[in-house]
């Protein structure tokens, strides 16, 4: 869609704060989200310790998303894997209206447990549980006013009665049972002061929380691109948000060597929809562009141009694949015949797009992709293993193409016990490549694509991927050097592909 410009007199909402982070920052915020994890569960969390904790090299057994110690592993492995257990969750459905929920609840370093909230005779059903419980160490019943049963009641008294308290003042973005209140808990828009007892008194027991005053709000949007007229005295911004976003300005500054904008968009201040819309803005210049940088001012980077700048000639049109011709596609990277009379004769006459020896093929190179035998024995050997991919052609058997940088024969020995393999000599680990890959995308975030450079002076990266025992790198550029450039950055692990010379046309 594409919106007008509203002018606004207001102080520029768009600074700077949508900046990436630096690299001490993201390490902060790496310390800060490993002590606030660690913390919820009861382990120390101060940031020394957890530092101490990152050198010694034992992380969190099943996510790995935080560092612990040996006893601390054991104790969130315990905590995944408690549970009431069959009999005792049959003992409370045939008690209507005695559970008011179940939670796990942390007891470092005694122990997790599961805590049973019931509305009457908390002893003697505490009794009975342990009995049934699977786990009946790990069982804490305490005694609660309300059922869950009853908080779900409650709650769906609410939703006929949303246009009533809209009008009444109240807005309300989510509500439902909260077992840890033992209430329903109510999130809402609003400028009264007496919702807790207008609630209260409507409902019983019910806890409100408000998240905003108004019903939306202005927030700064990250642009993601830029497009110049035919005159090149305005500029139409792209960027994506939620189907809910409304766009409103941008707020316009020049210099004489860059201009910098900033994209308003007005949210809801409630939830929003998980859909992602893209949207346009004008925005009207006081001279023609000509060579100055369009700044993004939500994060202080430089925006990329997309379409020709005026008197450019303009791009070409994308080439769009038929179906038949993304079927040929399709055949020959999975190693089937293309040739394109037989694809048309096989999809005429058949009306499916593969034979039945095509389709036992195609099965044979997805049981190869996935076999986690050799998933299994190819990561007890990571230090030498290279890669893999599936290869062969029909109606051949297909087989695994794995490289290793050593150890050739040994690893071809084991693997032929497992599945059809040729094993070569690669140069790099796949750890290797994975850490280059990784490289070259950090590069791309940290400059918005271009590196050494900007525009036709430098080199703009449109993807990398891990190919056999490469990493392939896909480049736009008018440059000739661009081989070299990432060879002396990233060694040979690296093969430059260049696949455009004109950035603004990617």
């Amino acid at each position: 869609m594409l919106a007008p410009v509203l002018a606004t007199a207001a102080a520029l909402l768009c600074q700077g704060q949508l900046a990436p982070p630096t690299k001490a920052e993201q390490r902060q915020a790496a310390l800060e989200y490993y002590a606030e994890r660690r913390a919820e569960v009861g382990f120390r969390s101060d940031i020394p310790y957890i530092q101490e904790l990152i050198r010694r090299g034992v992380w969190e057994y099943d996510v790995g998303d935080i560092p612990v110690t040996p006893a601390e592993n054991r104790y969130l492995r315990l905590r995944d894997r408690l549970d009431l257990g069959r009999r005792a969750y049959r003992y409370l459905r045939k008690r209507r209206d005695l559970s008011g929920g179940i939670s796990v609840e942390d007891d470092w370093p005694r122990g997790p447990y599961l805590l049973v909230r019931v509305t009457r005779d908390a002893a003697a059903h505490a009794a009975n549980l342990r009995r049934l419980a699977r786990f009946p160490r790990n069982l804490r019943v305490v005694q609660v006013r309300w059922s869950e049963r009853q908080l779900r009641r409650v709650a769906n008294r609410i939703d006929p009665d949303l246009k009533e308290l809209e009008a009444a003042g109240f807005e309300l973005s989510s509500w439902g049972p909260d077992i840890s209140t033992n209430t329903v808990e109510v999130e809402l828009i609003t400028k009264r002061t007496d919702h807790a007892e207008y609630f209260a008194a409507r409902y019983g027991p019910v806890t409100t929380t408000v998240i905003a005053t108004e019903p939306t709000r202005l927030e700064c949007a990250e642009a993601s691109a830029y497009r110049i007229s035919d005159t090149g005295r305005s500029l139409v911004l792209g960027w994506g948000a939620s189907g809910d976003a409304e766009p409103s300005h941008i707020e316009l500054t020049e210099h004489a060597d860059r201009v910098e904008v900033g994209i308003v968009q007005r949210l809801p201040s409630g939830g929003q929809t998980d859909d992602f819309v893209g949207y346009q803005l004008r925005v009207a210049l006081s001279a023609p562009l000509g060579e100055r940088a369009v700044i993004d001012a939500a994060t202080g980077l430089r925006l990329r141009q997309r379409g020709p700048s005026p008197g450019e000639p303009p791009c070409p049109r994308a080439r769009v694949d038929s179906p038949l011709d993304e079927q040929i596609a399709l055949r020959r990277e999975e190693g089937l015949p293309y040739g394109r009379a037989y694809v048309r004769r096989i999809l005429r006459r058949r009306g499916v797009p593969f034979t039945p020896g095509e389709q036992r093929f195609l099965s044979a190179r997805a049981e190869l992709a996935y076999d986690q035998r050799v998933d299994a024995y190819v990561d007890r050997h990571r230090d030498e293993f290279g890669g893999s991919e599936v290869d062969g052609r029909f109606p051949g058997r297909p087989y695994l193409r794995v490289w290793f940088t050593r150890r050739v024969a040994f690893h071809r020995r084991n693997l032929e016990r497992l599945v059809p393999v040729r094993v070569v000599r690669g140069e790099y680990t796949l750890t290797r490549l994975r850490k280059v890959e990784a490289q070259i995308q950090r590069a791309y975030y940290e400059s918005a694509g271009f590196v050494d450079g900007w525009g036709d002076d430098g080199i703009l990266i449109r993807q990398a991927h891990v190919d056999g025992n490469r990493v392939v790198l896909e480049v736009v550029t008018t440059r000739d050097d661009s081989g070299p450039y990432f060879r002396e950055r990233y060694g040979g692990a690296v093969r430059t592909v260049v696949v455009g010379r004109r950035h603004e046309c990617t």
